[in-house]
This record gives C-alpha cells, sequence and structure tokens, in this order.
C-alpha cells in the first residue's frame, strides 16, 4: 500500500470552521506512562509529540533531511562530532528560549539513569554517546566515543525532540504520565487537557514560526486540536466516516481499502512483522528447529487470506524501503524442508498428527503478545501457528496485559513474541541483535555479530555500511532467529472536511497547518 490511495480532493477555497479538529489514534497504552518520547518505545508516543516537541532537524516524506531547530550542521573529519547551528528565535510554550544548554539538558536528560529511556537513547547512539559540549549560546556540539553515522538522521525524531529546560528541571518525573504545564516544548501545539483513557486537547501555539524547511504556516490552521484515544481499532474508521473525527491514524489495511475516506499509506523501513525466537529457550536454541518453523509458515498464503493484495509477505529481517541492504532473498516455504530438518536435530512424532518429542519432551512453545491486539493481528497468527502444528510443533499464543507483557518479557519468560519496528536507518538491527540490544528479544550474544553491528554504525560511506548491514541481514536469515512475517505499511485517513494534513518521511501525520472545513 504504498503512497496515497483513494486520493478525494480538498478544495483549498472551501470555508474554513469556527470549529476544532479531532483526530483518533488506537492509544490505550499511552495511560501506562507512555507519554514521554524520550522514555517510551511506543510509535504512538513517537508520533503525539511531535505535536508538542520539535527537533533539530526534520525528515520529509521525500526522505530528505532538512533543517529545522538546528538552521545548519557540521560532521567532524573524524565523525565523532557534530555542531548544530542552532535557530535565535524558538521560544518554548513557557517563555523559556531554546538554546545550545537546552540541547544539553535534553540529551542529558535522555542518557541519564533515571529517565530509564531505551529507544531515544538507541537513537543518540547508546554507549558511543559521550557528551554535549555548549560551544556558545547558539552552538552545539554533539560528541560520540566512536562515530555514530544514524545520529543525523535520529535528530528528525520526536523521541530526541526538544523539552523546555524548566519542564525537565521541575517535571522529569512527570514527563511519562504527561500533561498540561508538563509536556512542555516548543512545538505548534500545546497540551491543555489530559484525561486518562480517553484523550489529549490542544490548544495552537500563537507564537510558532519556526517551521522546519520547506514547511510553511497558513492562516488559517484549526485553533484548537482534540486528540481521542479508541481501545477497537476497528472504530477508527468509523469515526472518520461519521465526522465525529477529521483524521484516524494506524488504521488497519482492510478497514484503508473499505474506506471511501482519503487514505495516506506508506511503506515502513524498518523490521516487518515478525517473530522473535528466544534462543535461550529448549528447542528453539537450536538452528534447525529455527530454521524449520521459518520454511513451514506460508506467508503468502497467511498474508492472502488476511489482507488479500493489500499486504505483501516479508521475504528478509528488513523491508525493503529500509537503506543500504542489498540482500536478493526470496521467502522459502517447504514443509518437507522443514520436517528434515526437524529430524536431523532429533525431534520425531510417531504419528503424522503427533507433537514432536526429544529425549521425552515435547516440542512445545509459548508465543507471548500483549493488547491491544487487532483482529487481523490475531487472525494472522493463528495461521502461522496452525501452519506450525502441521509439521509437529505446538505453539499456544498468550494476550497479555501491557505490564504483564513487560514482566514476561524483561524476565525472558516467553519462547517467542511479534512485533513490526518502523526506523528509518538499518541500524534498528543493533537493538534488536546485539547482545546488549534493548529489543534483542532474541536473546542473541555473538562477540563478533556485536563488533560488525557497531562497525556498521560507524562506518562513513554508503558502500561500507551497505556491505555491511547485507551480511548482518543474511546471517539473520540463514539462522532464523527472527522469522519475517509480512511487510508493514503506516496508515491514516481522512475525511472531506479537514484540510491541510502533510506527512513526515516516518509516514507519521503532521498537524503544522490543520484546519476543518465544511
Amino acid at each position: 500500500m504504498a503512497g496515497c490511495a483513494n486520493t478525494a480532493e480538498q478544495n483549498s477555497a472551501d470555508t474554513v470552521q469556527d470549529g476544532t479538529v479531532k483526530w483518533v489514534i488506537t492509544g490505550a497504552n499511552l495511560d501506562n506512562g507512555h507519554m514521554d518520547p524520550h522514555r517510551s518505545q511506543l510509535d504512538s508516543s513517537f508520533m503525539i509529540g511531535r505535536l508538542v516537541l520539535d527537533s533539530l532537524t526534520f525528515l520529509n516524506n521525500k526522505g530528505e533531511l532538512k533543517p529545522w531547530l538546528a538552521k545548519s550542521w557540521e560532521v567532524s573529519e573524524d565523525g565523532k562530532k557534530v555542531t548544530f547551528k542552532l535557530r535565535d528565535d524558538v521560544k518554548f510554550h513557557d517563555g523559556e528560549p531554546f538554546n545550545a544548554e537546552a540541547v544539553k539538558a535534553n540529551f542529558e536528560h535522555i542518557v541519564a539513569l533515571e529517565t530509564e529511556s531505551a529507544a531515544a537513547k538507541d537513537l543518540l547512539g547508546g554507549s558511543s554517546f559521550k557528551g554535549v559540549n555548549v560551544m556558545s549560546e547558539y552552538l552545539a556540539e554533539v560528541e560520540f566515543e566512536q562515530p555514530f553515522v544514524p545520529f543525523l538522521n535520529n535528530t528528525s525524531s520526536s523521541g530526541l525532540g526538544m523539552y523546555s529546560p524548566k519542564a525537565l528541571r521541575e517535571n522529569a518525573d512527570k514527563l511519562a504520565t504527561g500533561g498540561p504545564g508538563i509536556s512542555v516544548g516548543s512545538g505548534p501545539w500545546k497540551m491543555t487537557e489530559l484525561v486518562a483513557g480517553s484523550g489529549v486537547s490542544y490548544e495552537r501555539n500563537s507564537d510558532y514560526k519556526w517551521y522546519p524547511e520547506g514547511v510553511t504556516g497558513i492562516a488559517d490552521s484549526a485553533a484548537k486540536l482534540e486528540l481521542g484515544f479508541v481501545a477497537d481499532d476497528s472504530l477508527l474508521t468509523v469515526r472518520v466516516e461519521n465526522n465525529e473525527a477529521q483524521i484516524a491514524s494506524q488504521v488497519k489495511p482492510l478497514a484503508a481499502a473499505q474506506s471511501k475516506e482519503t487514505v495516506h499509506a506508506q511503506d515502513v523501513p524498518g523490521l516487518p512483522y515478525s517473530v522473535y525466537l528466544n534462543t535461550n529457550r529448549d528447542g528453539i536454541k537450536e538452528t534447525k528447529v529455527r530454521q524449520a518453523l521459518n520454511y513451514s509458515v506460508d506467508k503468502a498464503a497467511a498474508t492472502k487470506a488476511v489482507y488479500g493484495d493489500l499486504v505483501a509477505p516479508a521475504d528478509s529481517v528488513l523491508t525493503p524501503a529500509t537503506p543500504f541492504v542489498d540482500v536478493k532473498t526470496k521467502a522459502s516455504f517447504d514443509v518437507k524442508k522443514a520436517e528434515k530438518l526437524l529430524d536431523e536435530a532429533g525431534w520425531v512424532r510417531d504419528t503424522p498428527d503427533a507433537v514432536r518429542k526429544k529425549d521425552g519432551k515435547e516440542l512445545k512453545l509459548s508465543w507471548v503478545s500483549w493488547t491491544p491486539r487487532s483482529d487481523e493481528t490475531q487472525a494472522f497468527a493463528d495461521l502461522v501457528i496452525d501452519n506450525w502444528r502441521k509439521i509437529g510443533v505446538a505453539v499456544t499464543n498468550e494476550v497479555v496485559e501491557p505490564g504483564e507483557y513487560l514482566k514476561r518479557y524483561t524476565a525472558g519468560d516467553m519462547d517467542l513474541t511479534d512485533w513490526s519496528f518502523m526506523a528509518v536507518d538499518p541500524d534498528a538491527l543493533r537493538n534488536h541483535l546485539h547482545s546488549k540490544g534493548f529489543q534483542n528479544a532474541s536473546h542473541i550474544s555473538d562477540p563478533e555479530l556485536d563488533k560488525k553491528l557497531e562497525a556498521a554504525a560507524a562506518a562513513n560511506t554508503a558502500a561500507a555500511r551497505t556491505k555491511l548491514y547485507s551480511e548482518i541481514v543474511k546471517w539473520a536469515n540463514e539462522e532464523a532467529v527472527i522469522i519475517p512475517l509480512h511487510q508493514i505499511s503506516y496508515i491514516t485517513i481522512n475525511n472531506k472536511h479537514v484540510k491541510g494534513l502533510e506527512f513526515d518521511g516516518y509516514g507519521r501525520p503532521l498537524f503544522f497547518n490543520v484546519a476543518e472545513i465544511a
């Protein structure tokens, strides 16, 4: 579902209403301490963080990195320092000035132990990040222990967005739950109300004039924005079709295809929807068993059954939209090969319908997922589990509340889990495959792989990065520590009662210029 489909005309001459633009998402988990994109790993957190928090750079919908709070930047010859020349006309919502000290305060907040950051800290380079040197009031030098090439693109994420230094000083311990006077940035919207389980209200920042390069403000932008949370993603399109909201994000492919509204669907770089195999667990610690699980999934059939022609099966651990990878592969569905691998690994069965056994122990696996979980995702998982049942592997899928999931995930108390991961750089594999990666659900610990991931992040040419990441992807595909299942698109729909909606390079909606129209 690349690009735009069902595109209805929006007449710029339509009458602007004296109303409020309404946007809905599936934001149920935001109540669980995920309002701070410096700390949270949720895509929802990064998406709505953009309303309040501006970034040093901006990634436009063409994938081009543009100036925003930083007017320009320069990378040192050794690649260990990035110096940003900052705008001098930016004010935070509380009146504090944006300057080099603000950059320092934000990046120090991200790496502080008490912040418990994972995703944002990783965007900042993790252990490679050394600190911020304030060269002058509007000149900030970000220094690394070793070159970290993904950093520049990462500065476009709201995960590295800028809070008011006052908010960091006075409310650092409250940012996770957020709220008016707490979630304070320099963005185009100011938070006015947060109702747990319901949504967030915003008013336009009337002083806003520091748009990213290439974005121009409009005079008739809406004065208010209401963000609503829905627990059931099937309600997203209903809300827009009934004009209870003008915009909905995180829409599922089938719902988007059936909608008569304007649809924006963007192929997502990063990791496709995949199953992660805990290599510390009995059974799947064996490479041949993991390979058998991969060969036995008919990804094309499962994708077709659940999504029709709207979604493509996944062939590799990184999506085709991800740069710096040159691995030509095709997902192989080969039941006989899967059964042969299991036999070779010593997992046998007495009858065609039996669960395989080895040393008297059955090959039974636990697959743990978290709520909310869409009907489409569950249907897809059920088909995968049925494929595994046919080769003698019994898998039980448990869907648990986020708190229980985090507890079990942290303890490694699961054989399998599933997710997709949006990232504009293949460095996302470092947090999934490095021994210290914050999303290393496969529990990989391979010193040589660690070195290669670190070298890829430090490589300063496209050719060098492509070579290293292609080797890493090939290894991950062959070892089957991650089983890619299907590609993903970031989907937003809007009706005819709104104009000015734009999108960034991540496929997320931007609300610089939205207005309600008749």
